[in-house]
């Protein structure tokens, strides 16, 4: 079965960055190891252009994952995703890992010319005589370090004037500690908790938007 160009993944993600073996993460191996998956039909879609096999589970199309040589990202709600990537983790403890990522995008109407924690407002007249045309996209984002070793990074996207605005959060996990069974774990238990972070990037979110 063929893919079509551009699949809607569900915006919720999580990333696991290390040396990984794609060849493992297919969904027989996959049906085995992860509870979540386990009773589901599990189906293959073949990108095009031709890329890394996208994997599904459930007739709705809720959980998709992928791996390439370098990352496994699986997406889906945060209760399920928390949970594959960790399983995965648990599995595969001996595996290269460089770091983990959660990943929350909303779209929201944040309007671009009202003065958010950054200041946002462009003046439209001047940027189109210093440009040569008028202002179009705008993104602006902010890291910041917080507790437990992360760190988040929260990007604001506005494709037009008039258009609303896409609120970008990533908590971006390093793998710390020596390779192995404790790296892993140390990572798996980040990961699992994406349902809380869920509440947390949608407190941001109302906050940018309503604040």
């Amino acid at each position: 079965m063929s893919a079509p160009n551009l699949i809607r993944l569900p915006p919720h993600s999580i990333t696991l960055v290390g040396a990984i073996n794609p060849a493992i993460l297919v969904p027989a191996w996959m049906q085995r190891f992860v509870e979540v998956l386990q009773g589901q039909v599990l189906q293959t879609m073949l990108p095009d252009p031709p890329g890394s096999p996208i994997f599904y589970a459930s007739a709705d199309g809720t959980i998709w994952w992928w791996a390439s040589s370098d990352r496994f990202v699986v997406h889906g709600p945060p209760e399920a995703t928390g949970e594959i990537a960790a399983k995965v983790l648990e599995q595969l403890p001996h595996t290269p890992l460089r770091a983990a990522g959660v990943n929350f995008l909303f779209e929201a109407p944040v309007r671009r010319d009202r003065t958010l924690p950054w200041r946002t407002e462009t003046a439209a007249e001047r940027l189109t005589k210093i440009a040569g045309g008028p202002p179009g996209e705008l993104s602006v984002s902010q890291s910041v370090f917080r507790s437990a070793g992360a760190r988040l990074t929260i990007r604001v996207m506005w494709a037009g004037i008039d258009t609303e605005a896409f609120v970008d959060l990533n908590y971006h996990y390093e793998a710390r500690g020596p390779e192995g069974p404790e790296r892993a774990a140390e990572l798996a238990d980040r990961v699992r908790a994406a349902r809380d972070l869920a509440r947390d990037a949608a407190r941001i979110k109302e906050e940018l938007t309503n604040g």
